[in-house]
């Protein structure tokens, strides 16, 4: 039976997407300008599939802890994984990825006022076929986000820039979000756009559920770029925060 991969093309779009993650906070992929008070620790951790038309799904694990420097910053290291498949879906190729993160709130947000942040990040890979170079540094990336609240709705504004410096690409990134809080109960809900100057955006949904109040959330999110062939991204999180 003939192989089917996801095209370097495609590849390259998804690991921009796995790198683009480490900036947001979970479920989204749009950054909000809320920080890890001093002394804090979050974990957060995600299954995503991610398929383009007419290939084999790509599927990979996501974690990161981050914790409170103070300052009004916070610091985190991503690390990612993830496996192509064939048509028979056996796992052909892996890529890897390891990112440092942060955040610093120029205004804190608060429950009545909105809040101005700035978050970046900084990543090496390693991708099929290039294993025997090792990881190789690639993306940087720097975003402005504002966040306003509204009664129960938080509405999330990014405007930034990255650069991938293997594929030799610089590019403007943009992402507008709404997130309801207790929609029912505990859930959260949101919808998102985002994306940059060098391709259609994409068009998201997310929800977020406490199992324990400010400690732990379970979380989801669909999103898909609007493009002939379809790119596809679902996740399936769990966070932990104290």
């Amino acid at each position: 039976m003939k192989t089917q991969s996801i095209s370097r093309a495609g590849i390259a779009a998804l690991l921009a997407i796995a790198s683009g993650t480490a900036l947001a906070g979970r479920p989204l992929t749009t950054e909000d300008a809320g920080f890890i008070e001093k002394g804090g620790f979050e974990l957060e951790s995600y299954y995503y599939r991610e398929t383009v038309r007419e290939t084999r799904p790509n599927r990979g694990l996501h974690i990161q802890p981050g914790v409170g420097i103070g300052f009004n910053t916070q610091i985190g290291v991503g690390f990612d994984y993830s496996r192509q498949y064939n048509e028979d879906y056996e796992a052909t190729k892996s890529s890897t990825a390891q990112a440092l993160v942060g955040k610093t709130a120029l205004k804190a947000l608060t429950d009545d006022a909105f809040g101005i942040a700035v978050a970046w990040s900084v990543d090496r890979t390693r991708t099929p076929g290039d294993e025997k170079k090792g990881y190789r540094y690639n993306n940087a990336a720097i975003n402005g986000v504002v966040t306003v609240p509204w009664d129960k709705w938080l509405f999330h504004a990014n405007v930034g820039w990255t650069r991938s410096r293997l594929d030799r690409v610089t590019a403007t990134t943009w992402a507008l979000a709404a997130e309801r809080t207790e929609v029912i109960g505990k859930l959260d809900l949101a919808v998102e756009t985002y994306g940059d100057d060098k391709a259609p955006g994409w068009l998201g949904v997310a929800a977020r559920y406490a199992l324990i109040d400010e400690h732990l959330f379970v979380d989801a999110s669909f999103a898909q770029q609007m493009l002939a062939t379809r790119p596809r991204t679902l996740t399936i999180g769990l966070k932990l925060a104290y």
